[in-house]
């Protein structure tokens, strides 16, 4: 097996925070799983020895990767396209967007229980799992990394979703149904233009609608952010952007009074601070969003389809 692993830290232009990014290159060439894993613990206890080795825009946690695997994430855009196209019963990825394909319902699921177990569970332990595992500075900026069963994960959703300007134009800002999940690029960055993922504040924060992060996508190269944290896509101004997103859940910490505190109709939502950033409103989920965007404009952010 070889691996190769590049790191570099850059500073990205945008109002609150600043992003450090590692790059990590993984090049398998054994067929033996053990092979495999054993790289990816090498990695895995790289990254946990030096805290530097993961992108993280300070109270964003998000984790930028560039995986090149045994198995082409392009092989998965292709089986979804020609199954799209192929007349065979299909439903919506999931409530907010209206194409692509859910690959654990087209016999891919054993795959990506595979790709969980081996490669992703790894991650959100390292970076959404207990205490005492997660780093809690990078370059002297506080993560604030929280525990949200990443220690744990042993299910998903894994599904591909795709964004042009005559279909789904823009991901409406949300909280995903999931405890960590997992962003794959698919699509060369010339391939479109627009389609940014914003990330704001986390549910249940004192401000949970503030623009914390804008982050472009790039093939092959992951995004990891609890799934609680608001986020949504921008829209797309030409061509067709597609991810392959992992929502993981983790069953044990879902039964755990911690969650249920934080999550479901018992969570603790704390009274929002200040006035919230035109760009972190959601015309699907928040009663104020006409009021807010009379008073905020249209300059950035989305607003509904039917609104020109």
């Amino acid at each position: 097996t070889h691996t190769h692993v590049h790191t570099h830290t850059h500073t990205q232009p945008h109002t609150y925070t600043r992003s450090l990014t590692l790059i990590i290159t993984l090049t398998h060439t054994h067929t033996n799983p053990h092979a495999r894993t054993n790289t990816c613990t090498r990695i895995l206890s790289l990254a946990h020895a030096h805290p530097l080795d993961f992108s993280c825009a300070r109270a964003l946690s998000s984790l930028s990767l560039s995986l090149a695997f045994s198995f082409s994430l392009s092989f998965s855009l292709y089986q979804s396209k020609h199954y799209t196209h192929s007349g065979m019963q299909q439903r919506a990825p999931n409530s907010m967007n209206n194409y692509g394909v859910v690959l654990t319902e087209i016999g891919m699921k054993q795959s990506f229980d595979y790709f969980l177990k081996r490669y992703t569970a790894g991650l959100g332990a390292l970076f959404f799992g207990e205490d005492d595992v997660r780093p809690a500075k990078i370059g002297g900026d506080d993560t604030h990394l929280e525990n949200w069963g990443g220690d744990s994960l042993n299910d998903h959703r894994t599904f591909i979703v795709r964004y042009r300007p005559d279909e789904d134009q823009h991901l409406d800002m949300h909280v995903d149904e999931c405890d960590v999940t997992f962003n794959f690029g698919l699509t060369d960055s010339a391939a479109f233009t627009g389609s940014d993922l914003v990330f704001c504040g986390m549910f249940g924060s004192e401000q949970p609608r503030k623009h914390l992060h804008t982050y472009s996508h790039v093939k092959g190269r992951c995004v990891l952010h609890s799934g609680k944290r608001r986020h949504g896509a921008l829209n797309v101004e030409t061509g067709e952007r597609a991810s392959l997103i992992m929502w993981t859940k983790s069953t044990t910490y879902r039964s755990s009074e911690s969650y249920k505190q934080r999550w479901g109709p018992s969570a603790t939502v704390k009274a929002e601070k200040e006035t919230p950033d035109r760009i972190c409103i959601s015309y699907t989920h928040d009663a104020d969003f006409s009021s807010l965007r009379l008073k905020l404009g249209d300059a950035v952010g989305v607003c509904p389809p039917s609104v020109k």
